[in-house]
C-alpha cells in the first residue's frame, strides 16, 4: 500500500440511520476524540471578519442566547442551536451589515446590535413553534434591551405577497403571510430550505403564495438606477416525491456492465435548469434583466435513505 494513503472514519452513531463500527474493524483504526469547540471565540473571529467592531460582546450574547434556547425551548427534531446554526446567523449578520445604511442617531455599537437582532430574528423565528417563538423573543429582549428600534421592513415583498394572496383567491391571514415572508428570507440566504409540518398545515399553500409573489417583485421594485420594469419574473418549479421511486431512479446509478452512469430524476432536472439558466443569460444580454427562479421541490416524508445524499450539496460551506 502507498504509505501516503490513509483511511479516516468519522463516527456519529447517535445520528438517525447510522450504526456503530464493527468490532473487528475498530482495532484497525486509531481513535481520536474531538473536543467541544469554543463557540464564543469562533463567533468573535467570524464577526470581526465581516466587519463588526463590538464582536466580542455580540459573540458572547449569541452563545448565551443559544444555550438558553436549547435548555428552555421545547425539544423538536428540526431545532438546531449548535455551532452550525450560530455560524449561519453570523454570516447572515455580515450580509446585513454590508447592505445596512447606518442611522446617524445611533452609535456603532447600537447599530450593530440592531443588525444582529434582525439576523437572529429572521434566522430563528421561521423554525420555532408558536409558544417557543414567544419565549425566544423574550430572551432576545433580555439580551438586547437597548435595541428597541424597529427592524428593517420588507415592504416590497410584503406587497407582492398580499397581491399574490388576492390573485390566488385566498383569504388574507397575517400568520400565513408572515410564513411566506419568512420562507422568502430563507431562500435568499441559502439554496436549501426545508418546510416542516403536518399534513394540512399549509406548507404547499405558503410555497404557492411565495411562488406567485416572486413573479410580481420586478414590477414593484423601484430603483433609482433602473427604470421600473414591466416584465414579470419567472419561477420554474419541478415537484418530485422521493419516496415514489428507487434511490437509483432518483439520483442515478452506474451500469455494472458498461460502467456508464445514468442520470436520475434529480440530475436530469438540474441539467435542464443549467441549460435554461445559460439561455436566460444570453437572452438578457440585449434585454432588461428579470429574475429567473428555479425550484426543485422534493415533496414527501423525510427519510435518511434519500435525504443524506443531499448533505454535501446543502452544506453551509457551499451556501
Amino acid at each position: 500500500m502507498n504509505p501516503s494513503c490513509g483511511f479516516f472514519v468519522t463516527m456519529n452513531p447517535t445520528y438517525s440511520g447510522r450504526v456503530e463500527l464493527p468490532d473487528n474493524l475498530k482495532p484497525m483504526f486509531r481513535p481520536i476524540a474531538m473536543m467541544i469547540p469554543h463557540y464564543s471565540l469562533i463567533g468573535e473571529v467570524i464577526l470581526f471578519s465581516v466587519g463588526f467592531t463590538s464582536a466580542k460582546v455580540l459573540a458572547t450574547k449569541i452563545v448565551y442566547l443559544y444555550n438558553l434556547s436549547n435548555s428552555q425551548l421545547s425539544q423538536q427534531d428540526h431545532y438546531d442551536f449548535g455551532m452550525r446554526a450560530i455560524k449561519a446567523v453570523l454570516l447572515t449578520a455580515g450580509e446585513l451589515k454590508r447592505s445596512h445604511i447606518k442611522d446617524p442617531e445611533l452609535t456603532d455599537e447600537q447599530s450593530e446590535e440592531n443588525i444582529m437582532l434582525q439576523a437572529l430574528t429572521e434566522s430563528n423565528l421561521p423554525k420555532l413553534l408558536k409558544d417557543d417563538a414567544t419565549l425566544f423573543l423574550g430572551i432576545l429582549r433580555d439580551l438586547f434591551p437597548q435595541s428597541d428600534k424597529s427592524l428593517h421592513e420588507h415592504i416590497t415583498i410584503e406587497q407582492a405577497i398580499q397581491r399574490a394572496i388576492r390573485d390566488l383567491n385566498y383569504e388574507y391571514w397575517p400568520a400565513q403571510a408572515d410564513k411566506a415572508l419568512q420562507l422568502y428570507n430563507q431562500i435568499v440566504l441559502r439554496h436549501g430550505t426545508m418546510l416542516v409540518g403536518g399534513a394540512g398545515g399549509g406548507k404547499t399553500t405558503v410555497r404557492n403564495i411565495l411562488q406567485r409573489a416572486l413573479t410580481y417583485l420586478p414590477t414593484l421594485v423601484k430603483d433609482e438606477t433602473q427604470t421600473k420594469q414591466n416584465r414579470l419574473a419567472t419561477v420554474d418549479v419541478n415537484v418530485l416525491n422521493p419516496k415514489s421511486m428507487q434511490i437509483s431512479e432518483l439520483y442515478g446509478a452506474v451500469n455494472p456492465d458498461t460502467l456508464e452512469f445514468t442520470d436520475g430524476m434529480l440530475a436530469t432536472i438540474m441539467r435542464s435548469y443549467s441549460k435554461s439558466h445559460e439561455s436566460q443569460i444570453n437572452t438578457d444580454k440585449n434585454e432588461s434583466y428579470v429574475e429567473h427562479w428555479q425550484w426543485l421541490v422534493l415533496d414527501g416524508p423525510i427519510d435518511t435513505l434519500w435525504v443524506e445524499n443531499l448533505n454535501t450539496n446543502n452544506k453551509d460551506t457551499y451556501s
